[in-house]
């Protein structure tokens, strides 16, 4: 079987070359969830991560015609790619995690597909709406 760590690391160090330094923070496990604002109360200690991240460009097909309120947003630049390191992380990435650029702008984390072979996490494709 295939070890995978050597791709992972290889990936690190070519994000951590030609992308940024990113804050990823969670809500604490006390956090509320607020259905009409759409947005977490934080209620605990949040977790913080920093990562190694590249910022890609967002496809609009892939977004598709469900939302369209995301398609809007795109157009205006305030929806954005990122692939992001897996090594170095201490959490899996979820829905409303909050990310902050190294240019200072914060984000909201919509989604994150994993590049995960043989359970080897290597990158995740994370797409964030700005905040």
């Amino acid at each position: 079987m295939f070890d995978y760590t050597g791709t992972a690391d290889t990936a690190y160090q070519l994000v951590a070359e030609f992308g940024q330094d990113v804050t990823i923070t969670r809500k604490g496990d006390d956090a509320t969830f607020d259905p009409v604002e759409g947005e977490y109360t934080d209620n605990g200690t949040p977790i913080v991560n920093t990562a190694k991240a590249l910022r890609i460009k967002v496809n609009p097909g892939l977004l598709g015609n469900q939302d369209n309120k995301l398609l809007t947003e795109l157009v205006r630049g305030k929806v954005t790619g990122l692939l992001i390191a897996a090594k170095g992380l201490t959490i899996t990435l979820v829905n409303n995690d909050v990310v902050q650029l190294a240019d200072g702008t914060i984000w909201t984390l919509l989604g994150a597909t994993p590049l995960n072979p043989a359970g080897t996490p290597i990158l995740f494709k994370a797409l964030l709406r700005q905040k």
